[in-house]
């Protein structure tokens, strides 16, 4: 008996992600391919409310690309989601065409909650029985949220704070001044509070995933690689130092920190302000960082299904 192997494309407001996998005889997941290319698709969707026709194209590219990549593996099926950006883009329907014709793969593009499901299922999944806390995935253009006790998880919900649209929101300029990190910081707490975001009982985890987070770790590793499937904790005051060092660092100069990708370095303030505050909300002394996301729970569901041997 061979087994059918998968292919699965989540199309994020900053980033495209590809993750290629198949169940092994033990009915382990295996992970073949797991990787991103940052896109941009959904730069100034804040402001215009459509996503950018450079970005679309440099999205359409990439998926073309990870198409030829899946010939060589002997990919039975791809699936292609999206989440905030095509949520919220009103020339969505108009990428979507784009992709069929391109690559004809059809676009689902997924619910806040059901993004977050997936999500945060995911990274929970991780975590030891007997843990209590707050989950969140940070993308480009949304938050998702939930609280766990044990096995239970509380319904997640997303909210539109993203390191994308916050750094286009506050941060447009090479230079960051202390006001407009300031007037960021209290946006983002209005609207975490105004979500429902808060502490909730004494001694509770905090556990973050998303691109941005990632880099964070590496950036406190002092640029080590965090490989997938693993975890790392940083302090909240290492969050602090982070974000003081972003803000007054010019954008071109963020990627020469170790650990900072050039390809985010003008999105990793808004990430690093968003993680900022949940952990202050929360009043969590430190964040453990997953490399667990979106892909991998829908992933797990994907190959779950019948029909997946052949």
């Amino acid at each position: 008996m061979s087994f059918k192997t998968i292919g699965l494309v989540e199309i994020g407001t900053n980033s495209v992600k590809f993750l290629i996998s198949y169940l092994d005889d033990s009915g382990k997941i295996v992970h073949l391919v797991d990787k991103n290319d940052v896109t941009k698709i959904g730069q100034g969707i804040e402001s215009q409310g459509l996503l950018d026709p450079t970005g679309m194209e440099r999205t359409l590219s990439s998926i073309e690309g990870f198409i030829d990549e899946s010939v060589d593996l002997e990919v039975g099926s791809i699936k292609v989601v999206g989440t905030m950006a095509l949520r919220k883009a009103s020339n969505s329907e108009f990428f979507s065409r784009s992709l069929m014709e391109r690559t004809g793969l059809s676009l689902q593009v997924l619910s806040g909650e059901t993004e977050a499901r997936y999500s945060l299922r995911a990274v929970r999944e991780t975590v030891p029985d007997g843990c209590s806390g707050w989950l969140f995935d940070a993308g480009g253009g949304s938050t998702e949220f939930s609280c766990f006790s044990g096995k239970d998880m509380e319904s997640p919900f997303s909210l539109n704070v993203g390191a994308l649209t916050l750094s286009d929101r506050f941060f447009p300029d090479d230079m960051v001044d202390s006001r407009s990190l300031e007037m960021a910081m209290e946006w983002v707490a209005s609207e975490l509070k105004k979500g429902g975001v808060e502490a909730r009982g004494q001694g509770g985890r905090l556990i973050g995933t998303g691109g941005n987070l990632v880099s964070m770790a590496s950036v406190f590793l002092g640029g080590a690689p965090i490989p997938s499937g693993s975890s790392f904790t940083i302090p909240l005051n290492e969050i602090e130092r982070q974000v003081a060092l972003f803000a007054k660092t010019k954008v071109d100069d963020r990627s020469s920190i170790p650990g900072v990708p050039a390809a985010r370095a003008r999105i990793i303030l808004g990430g690093a302000c968003i993680a900022l505050s949940i952990a202050r909300l929360t009043c969590s002394l430190d964040l453990e960082v997953s490399t667990y996301g979106l892909r991998h729970g829908l992933m797990k569901e994907m190959l779950s299904s019948e029909g997946n041997f052949v």
